[in-house]
């Protein structure tokens, strides 16, 4: 073996391993170019020392290369990460069911949000942030635009974004924490409003079925009560005099003036 065909073997081992290293090692290109230079060094003395002499030996040193540049590039990216050696190397990322976990939690949770009443935190047109249980999320209006401060109810979830309505002002209903007591009223309020349940009283109106609730007055509202003022009547007004005209007859008989006017002369 001469000293051109040591050489472009030498060439190949080390074009292949700075094609491996750059896989690896952030270089930049500079182990790209090297393992460029590499083999086409080694490509080069082989055709020096077995083109003429040897064609067949020069053929299979170029089909070998043909061959291990891309073996070697796929065992890079491929099979090397799987070896014990390649994971030392390459940083491995969380596993699969870590990362489900916390995921599925939270799903969960944002669930559990749909029917819950809130408020809105900003004004959502249709995106924005809403406050239930004093937690903001991200929610988006199904209907139409919400002004901060408005209530809010969850009535679906599309992602792991909530989907909000607005609700009348009749329907809002007040939600205790889980763990808290309602607090409960005054013996003295409880003592009234009993008082009061029992001065309603059915009445039922004749021919029909309809039934309503009066409630008896009690003496603090005729105390309360302001007295009646008296009603004034105004005196009947006399009917207008008529004076009636004696002539007013003998206008409308022409004849009769002119007799009486002849008797007269």
């Amino acid at each position: 073996m001469n000293g051109y065909a040591l050489w472009s073997i030498l060439l190949l081992i080390f074009g292949l391993t700075t094609l491996i290293a750059e896989v690896f090692i952030p270089s930049g290109g500079a182990l790209a170019v090297i393992t460029v230079l590499a083999i086409v060094g080694s490509l080069i003395f082989s055709a020096m020392a077995w083109l003429w002499a040897a064609p067949l030996v020069f053929a299979a040193h170029f089909a070998l290369v043909l061959v291990l540049v891309p073996l070697c590039l796929l065992g890079a990216l491929e099979i090397l990460p799987r070896t014990r050696a390649g994971k030392r190397m390459i940083l491995q990322g969380p596993d699969g069911d870590r990362l489900k976990a916390p995921q599925a939690s939270t799903d969960e949770k944002l669930a559990s949000l749909v029917g819950r009443q809130g408020l809105a935190r900003t004004a959502l047109s249709p995106g924005g942030s809403v406050m239930i249980d004093e937690v903001r999320y991200s929610a988006i209006s199904g209907e139409s635009l919400i002004d901060p401060g408005s209530p809010i109810i969850v009535t679906g979830l599309r992602g792991s974004t909530l989907i909000v309505s607005p609700v009348a002002k009749g329907l809002v209903t007040s939600q205790v924490p889980p763990g808290s007591t309602v607090p409960s009223l005054p013996p003295e309020t409880e003592q009234k409003t009993s008082l009061r349940e029992a001065q309603v009283l059915p009445v039922t109106e004749s021919g029909s079925s309809t039934t309503r609730e009066a409630q008896s007055p009690s003496p603090e509202t005729y105390a309360s009560a302001p007295p009646a003022s008296p009603v004034l009547t105004s005196p009947a007004l006399p009917s207008p005099i008529v004076e009636l005209d004696p002539f007013a007859q003998l206008a409308d008989d022409p004849e009769k003036i002119a007799t009486d006017n002849t008797k007269a002369v």
